[in-house]
């Protein structure tokens, strides 16, 4: 599993089980190889305990498990015994590991809010963080989207920020023209919104947005589609944020058209620079 939490849990459960087997039988001859094995592997989970878990750490301990286990079985503990204790254990830890899954939600970067991916000086997410695809038509309207984007300002001076959206054709369709499209992002004063129409000639600037290939009648197929705001606002399509601040932005993606009916990914990211 390589994760330093969880291995801990499982080396712990293994010592355990291994001193709860059941005593020897009095005036036995134990096995010598077998207890100097077990003192090993004591020996490995005290050192693990003192230091970071590796995964080379874990696979040496396994190594040294399985050796316990192809040992003979003597009248000290039993073949079975040792299989059965090392099973119980690892069962343990499994139930463990699906009860406590912080090793797989990872943690929140010192000063941003929870749930937001941080980007090294804007932090942002989008709420719903997993956005629904949307469907183009190849007339009239189309489907429509709402969401919201956080964005937190972690720096120490005011941020000028672009919200970038990407459309990513859903990959059992081909290329698609885009037609028509309508973009709206807005947050208090500041609003931008940009247009076409499938009766209106391609073109890669639309209002307040620039969109990457282009789009219109006779606009070029593509996979992939980007648009970012390059006027309103602050005159250069940027949300202003000061230091510590954070930011609600309402975008909303409507009126899509190609050429025929396809569904598409909406994903977002985020550009900025300092005051």
């Amino acid at each position: 599993m390589g994760k330093k939490l969880t291995v801990l849990s499982i080396l712990a459960i293994l010592l355990i089980s291994v001193a709860c087997l059941p005593a020897a039988p009095k005036n036995t001859q134990k096995d010598a190889d077998q207890d100097v094995a077990i003192s090993d592997l004591k020996k490995s989970v005290d050192g693990l305990k003192e230091s970071k878990a590796s995964v080379a750490d874990v696979n040496s301990l396994k190594a040294t498990v399985d050796g316990i286990k192809s040992q003979p079985s003597t009248n000290t503990y039993t073949k079975a015994e040792v299989d059965a204790a090392i099973s119980q254990a690892v069962n343990v830890a499994v139930n463990n590991l699906k009860n406590d899954q912080s090793w797989v939600k990872g943690t929140t970067p010192s000063g941003t809010p929870s749930g937001v991916s941080d980007t090294g000086k804007v932090a942002f997410t989008t709420t719903p963080v997993a956005l629904s695809p949307i469907y183009s038509a190849n007339t009239g309207g189309s489907q429509s989207i709402f969401y919201t984007m956080k964005i937190v300002n972690n720096t120490t001076t005011w941020q000028y920020v672009k919200p970038i959206i990407t459309m990513s054709l859903v990959s059992t369709y081909t290329s698609k023209a885009v037609t028509g499209i309508t973009v709206t992002m807005s947050s208090g004063g500041c609003s931008m919104t940009g247009s076409r129409t499938s009766s209106e000639p391609a073109t890669s600037t639309i209002t307040n947005f620039s969109v990457s290939p282009n789009v219109g009648s006779g606009a070029t197929s593509t996979s992939s589609l980007t648009i970012i705001p390059i006027s309103g606002c602050n005159g250069t399509g940027e949300f202003q944020i000061g230091s510590g601040q954070s930011m609600d932005i309402l975008i909303q993606i409507s009126n899509l058209t190609t050429n025929d009916v396809a569904l598409w990914n909406v994903s977002n990211s985020i550009s900025s620079r300092a005051l």
